[in-house]
C-alpha cells in the first residue's frame, strides 16, 4: 500500500510540475519572441539543436549574426515547443535579411523546420 501511495503521489508531482512549465512557455510566448528579436539585434541570438555537437559555428555566427546552442541530446515537450519557436523565428529572420544563402552554410537543418 505504502509503494501505491509513493508511485501516485510521484506521478501527481511529475505531471503537475509538467503542465505548470507547459503553462509558462504558452503564457510567455510573446515575451519570448520580443526576447529572440532583442537577442538578435545584440548578436547573441542562438538556434537551439539537441544531439552531439561536432562543429565550431563561429564562421556562421560572425557572418550571420546568430550561432548555435545545444542542449544535449534529452528533448523535452517543454524544450521542444521552446526550441521550434525560437528556430523558427531565427530561420524566418534570416531569410527575410539574407535569403536562402544562410542555409547552405549551416550544415543542419535547425530543429522545428
Amino acid at each position: 500500500m505504502k509503494i501505491l501511495s509513493l508511485l501516485l503521489i510521484t506521478f501527481f508531482t511529475l505531471n503537475f510540475a509538467q503542465n505548470k512549465n507547459e503553462s509558462k512557455v504558452d503564457s510567455s510566448k510573446k515575451n519570448h519572441s520580443e526576447n529572440i528579436e532583442n537577442l538578435i539585434k545584440s548578436g547573441k541570438a542562438k538556434f537551439i539543436s539537441f544531439g552531439i555537437a561536432l562543429q565550431d559555428f563561429k564562421k556562421f555566427q560572425k557572418k550571420y549574426g546568430v550561432g548555435v546552442k545545444n542542449e544535449g541530446c534529452v528533448i523535452t515537450s517543454t524544450l521542444s515547443k521552446i526550441a521550434t519557436e525560437n528556430n523558427t523565428i531565427l530561420a524566418k529572420y534570416l531569410t527575410k535579411k539574407y535569403g536562402n544563402s544562410w542555409k547552405s552554410d549551416l550544415p543542419f537543418l535547425p530543429f522545428g523546420l
